[in-house]
């Protein structure tokens, strides 16, 4: 670790950061996500030109249970678009579903395809949810609990986690959290007091995964 400072804001009075608040890290999330996925691709348990189809116990349309819809997405706007059987895990890693960021910003709240999965990128939170909907549904993956044990507690982070905790109460070292139930929360103290990286503690290789450059 070359330079370490925290930046902004922790509440609505404005008390500053300090580099060992826990954050909510939004879309860091999405990186070691992907890093999760990887492994899971290396150790031959999730294909990434496999059509996701193939993992799930059922049609992905008729997935529509409440606790789905609250967790996942409204998979029920797929019902008349076959296009959803082509989609792969590495479709939806390199944002090429065709999906808006969220079904949410949808007219009907569903989720929808805009274009040819595959074809372009267009930057979609619901690609990376519809891949743990795979992981979790179709896999019988505990993400949350796989992403802790293969990533945070192997490197000595001991306050990042997955999913906010009612412990984690707004102090000094934590930020006001953001809702939601599937987004990191850290610190830019957790990357700097790491065990370092080495081609040893990587399953992939000599690099580190990209959610090692924090935000804060």
């Amino acid at each position: 670790m070359v330079f370490n400072e925290a930046c902004g804001v922790r509440n609505a009075t404005s008390e500053p950061k300090e580099v060992d608040t826990v954050i909510y890290g939004a879309s860091l999330t999405k990186a070691a996500f992907d890093y999760l996925v990887m492994q899971l691709v290396e150790e031959g348990r999730l294909g990434l030109e496999v059509p996701i189809a193939n993992y799930l116990k059922q049609p992905l349309p008729i997935c529509v249970s409440p606790d789905i819809v609250r967790r996942y997405a409204a998979f029920a706007g797929l019902a008349h678009d076959g296009r959803w059987r082509r989609l792969t895990a590495r479709i939806l890693l390199t944002h090429s579903g065709g999906f808006a960021n969220f079904c949410f910003l949808e007219p009907d709240r569903q989720l929808r395809i805009h274009f040819e999965p595959g074809s372009r990128y267009a930057y979609s939170g619901d690609g990376l949810i519809l891949l743990q909907f795979v992981l979790e549904q179709g896999l019988g993956l505990d993400v949350g609990a796989e992403m802790q044990r293969r990533l945070f507690e192997r490197n000595g982070m001991t306050r990042t986690r997955l999913i906010w905790r009612p412990d984690s109460a707004p102090t000094r070292q934590t930020a006001t959290p953001m809702t939601g139930d599937r987004n990191l929360t850290t610190s830019a103290a957790a990357f700097a007091h790491r065990a370092p990286w080495t081609p040893a503690s990587l399953p992939l290789g000599g690099s580190p995964p990209a959610m090692c450059v924090a935000r804060v």
